[in-house]
């Protein structure tokens, strides 16, 4: 009975599909229902690594204001040192400069003598604050609507000498603006708020004064809780000093001016979080503190150099745990009703398919024992009915189709001598065209990622590679910009200033190949006359020599037009680049202005 089973087709069917069955979806299942929590911890740090970007896109928004302005006042330098001259046009320009950037609360500046012009928002409406005699000493505070105009006399205010104030003697200590660390407001303590300032002066050097910016961040809090992924979970911001800056918790809340302390006693969940959490930033760690379980992600948020925020969410990991438990039970009852569906059907499927087959097996031993007029009446429309019908057509050929069979065998070898012959050909056809295709795909890349002039890399090329360098290993990015290099074309032509390009891009190419051998630089073109070098593990000595090699090399290295020597000089900017391209960009950017200021052919690195 046992050998009966072994030889049934349906037998075999049957067990074929459980098989199968077993094979496929039980793995899948059991697959997926281990993995369920990894999915879910992986979905929980993307949704938290998305909240954290759009936390700092937020935050750069509500700074970025701040530093525009200083950028604007490195624009228009010669005109400020009138400005400050004339009380009258520095509060022109204060207001004007306020007016403009909605971000800003407080745009003010500080003489020498320890005076203060002031102009911002204050209670809904305009404030003016100013030393009452251009000194320290009396400050006069005034209302005044958005233009400075129509002023109200409110209050004068103690003695106030700007020179005694910590902004004022940070800001002497370099030429950078500074901000400060963020602190409750003075006059409204439930006011989170931060500055930034910068010292004023000549070109000779002289202090003039100093311009500073005051920003509140109490609309951080709404943020905040847009960003939060489940409703017993926090987010919340805090400095290197353990002081909670803002958060979704009111717990957390300025507490007489004071900000809140993350410590044991105040906050034990969170202590514990951070304190089992330091190992790495943008990754979520599941974290037990005893009595729960949650989930947190540390991020930060780099101000300056020696300010950072940093930004803390978690949730327990209760708030996720229903929902997953939900879809377990449905994902493995769903399979377990589908099996049996599958199985159900497939023995129906078996029947259908084997009554018929049952008959051909009767038909084809009857065809073997001589009877080719044999028939097999069955009409059906499927497979199983056409295979039926033509072997009845069979039955009814078979003999004219062998004699058919020995007159065609010649004329077989033949096409199949020709066939072989047109496949060689074929074969030769497609393998040339697939070389040219080949080469013509590598000049199209070429041409996407070169520059057409000067062969190097292109701006689109070089910004991939920096984007993706930088993440991974610090560095260098030096700006190159040609000196008088629209004098030279309106004196010799455009065609002769591509030239000059192409010389230009051949010198510095060989000198960071000769200097640089071993190293992974780059070297780019991204502008019209402005080439950009990306030096990765590379240190300031070696970057301020090799700027100078650059310079002498084009020194010493003129185009030749006509047995004439041109000349070519450029100046340079350098920024140190870690983690992110767009400010180092900018930064060099601004030393490459600083050194066309300075007298050009010279190169600024950034401190």
């Amino acid at each position: 009975m046992t050998k009966t089973f072994t030889y049934n087709l349906t037998f075999k069917l049957q067990m074929m599909l459980m098989t199968l069955l077993a094979m496929t979806a039980l793995p899948i299942v059991m697959l997926w229902y281990h993995n369920s929590e990894k999915v879910m911890f992986q979905t929980i740090e993307r949704l938290y690594q998305y909240s954290s970007a759009n936390l700092k896109e937020r935050l750069d928004e509500q700074f970025q204001d701040a530093r525009q302005i200083f950028e604007q006042q490195t624009r228009i330098r010669q005109e400020l040192i009138n400005i400050v001259a004339d009380s009258s046009l520095l509060l022109d320009h204060i207001v004007t400069m306020l007016n403009h950037h909605y971000n800003v609360d407080y745009y003010y500046f500080a003489n020498p003598q320890g005076g203060l012009l002031s102009f911002g928002y204050s209670n809904g409406g305009f404030t003016l604050l100013q030393s009452a005699q251009e000194k320290a000493g009396p400050l006069n505070s005034f209302t005044t609507n958005f233009n400075g105009q129509k002023r109200q006399f409110t209050a004068m205010r103690g003695f106030f000498d700007a020179r005694e104030r910590d902004w004022y003697k940070d800001s002497l200590k370099t030429d950078q603006p500074v901000w400060s660390k963020m602190y409750p407001g003075a006059v409204d303590t439930s006011l989170l708020g931060i500055s930034l300032t910068k010292a004023f002066r000549d070109e000779a050097g002289k202090l003039l004064g100093v311009w500073g910016v005051d920003l509140t961040l109490n609309s951080l809090i709404k943020e905040l809780k847009s960003n939060k992924l489940s409703d017993n979970g926090e987010v919340l911001l805090f400095n290197n000093d353990g002081q909670i800056l803002a958060s979704t918790d009111k717990r957390h809340t300025l507490q007489n001016g004071q900000l809140p302390s993350i410590n044991k006693q105040a906050t034990p969940v969170i202590s514990q979080l951070l304190r089992q959490n330091t190992a790495s930033t943008d990754t979520v760690k599941l974290v037990d503190t005893g009595q729960q379980q949650w989930v947190a992600l540390t991020s930060y948020y780099q101000l300056a150099q020696n300010n950072v925020i940093n930004i803390l969410f978690y949730s327990p990991l209760s708030d996720f745990s229903p929902p997953l438990n939900t879809v377990k039970r449905a994902g493995l009852l769903f399979t377990i009703v589908i099996s049996l569906l599958a199985l159900f059907i497939g023995a129906l499927a078996t029947r259908h398919v084997l009554k018929p087959i049952h008959q051909l097996i009767l038909a084809t031993r009857r065809i073997r024992e001589g009877d080719l007029h044999t028939r097999i009446p069955l009409k059906r429309r499927d497979e199983v009915g056409l295979l039926a019908d033509n072997f009845n057509q069979m039955s009814d050929h078979l003999v004219s189709t062998l004699q058919a069979l020995r007159a065609e065998q010649d004329k077989t070898l033949r096409l199949n001598a020709l066939l072989e012959e047109q496949n060689h050909s074929l074969e030769t056809r497609v393998a040339i065209r697939t070389r040219e295709l080949k080469a013509a795909n590598q000049k199209l890349k070429h041409m996407a990622y070169s520059d057409y002039l000067t062969g190097i890399a292109n701006r689109r090329s070089f910004w991939e590679r920096l984007e993706n360098d930088s993440q991974c290993q610090p560095g260098w990015l030096l700006l190159m910009d040609l000196d008088n290099f629209k004098r030279v074309n309106d004196q010799y032509g455009h065609h002769i200033g591509d030239n000059i390009l192409k010389h230009f891009a051949q010198v510095c190419d060989g000198i960071l190949r000769h200097n640089l051998e071993d190293s992974e630089a780059l070297f780019g073109r991204i502008g019209g006359e402005e080439f950009a070098i990306w030096l990765p593990g590379i240190d300031d000595d070696t970057v301020q020599q090799l700027s100078s090699q650059l310079m002498d090399g084009l020194k010493k290295c003129p185009y030749l037009h006509n047995g004439q020597s041109i000349y070519v000089s450029t100046s340079i900017g350098a920024s140190y680049c870690q983690q992110d391209p767009h400010q180092a960009y900018a930064t060099a950017d601004q030393r490459l202005y600083d050194a066309k200021e300075k007298g050009k052919n010279q190169a600024v690195l950034s401190s």
